[in-house]
């Protein structure tokens, strides 16, 4: 499910209750049977990524038997290309993580499937590919299921370009299936296609993971301007909730602390994001 990972996010991620050296001689195992490999970056990182034949391993097993695994990297080069976003998207699942295994949540390393695509025209390659898909369990008496489309920034696109991934979101959510033709009639369905895929349209989630403070506090701005200057992100907002927050934040707070600031309303106090 992911392109590649450390050994230390590889132990938070799956057993972090065992001391890591376990995790440590699990995966030399695996080497050794040819399983995954490691690049190594910066002189020091090692990353760990499936081979092909842990690839075709991995794509028998039914809890992922639904995903395409993404390519292996093919050289140490193309994995310090690729790392820095992967990794950050990576920290942001065990953020969530960590805070529901305080909170007594349920949500598993599984319950996140990054890049998700989907077409945002019926005619044409046009798509959106959200970074991770979060299926996230409230637990408690007031028992809730949450989904929520992960975006994570790393200040390399412009705000421009990052506020049109805001855009997209809001194609797919007014993007009607083709007409079809019934007793040589066209008939056209009123009814999205995203609900082909969701009961409900999950939350957007932006998280900023580069640049310091002041340049957060600018993209956050834009945004919130976007939001009020399109009319399609302010028809899905009509129904669709939405916010923007730090890496540093959560992981040093938790998700669910107020530490999310809502695009659909700039002047709301920041909240958790359950209470966007």
């Amino acid at each position: 499910m992911h392109r590649m990972a450390t050994t230390a996010r590889l132990h938070e991620l799956v057993c972090p209750d065992v001391h890591v050296s376990r995790t440590r001689r699990r995966l030399n195992d695996l080497r050794k049977e040819g399983i995954i490999d490691r690049a190594v970056v910066n002189g020091r990182e090692g990353l760990w990524y499936l081979t092909d034949r842990g690839r075709s391993i991995g794509a028998q097993l039914k809890e992922v038997s639904h995903r395409s695994s993404p390519p292996a990297p093919e050289d140490p080069f193309e994995a310090k290309m690729r790392s820095e976003h992967t990794l950050a998207v990576l920290d942001a699942h065990l953020a969530f993580l960590q805070d529901a295994r305080r909170r007594g949540d349920e949500y598993g390393y599984l319950d996140w499937e990054p890049e998700i695509y989907h077409r945002v025209a019926e005619q044409g390659a046009d798509a959106l590919i959200a970074d991770a898909l979060m299926r996230y369990t409230v637990a408690g008496p007031e028992r809730a299921l949450h989904r929520a489309f992960i975006e994570v920034d790393r200040a390399t696109m412009s705000s421009e370009a990052l506020a049109g991934k805001l855009l997209g979101y809001a194609r797919f959510h007014q993007l009607l299936p083709a007409p079809v033709r019934q007793r040589g009639v066209q008939v056209q369905s009123s009814v999205p296609v995203w609900r082909s895929y969701y009961p409900a349209y999950p939350r957007i989630l932006f998280v900023l993971a580069g640049g310091g403070a002041q340049a957060q506090a600018r993209r956050v701005r834009d945004l919130q301007a976007l939001a009020r200057s399109s009319p399609l992100v302010e028809m899905m907002f009509q129904t669709v909730r939405a916010g923007v927050t730090s890496l540093r934040e959560i992981q040093e707070s938790g998700p669910s602390a107020p530490v999310w600031s809502s695009l659909v309303d700039a002047q709301r106090e920041r909240c958790g994001w359950v209470d966007l």
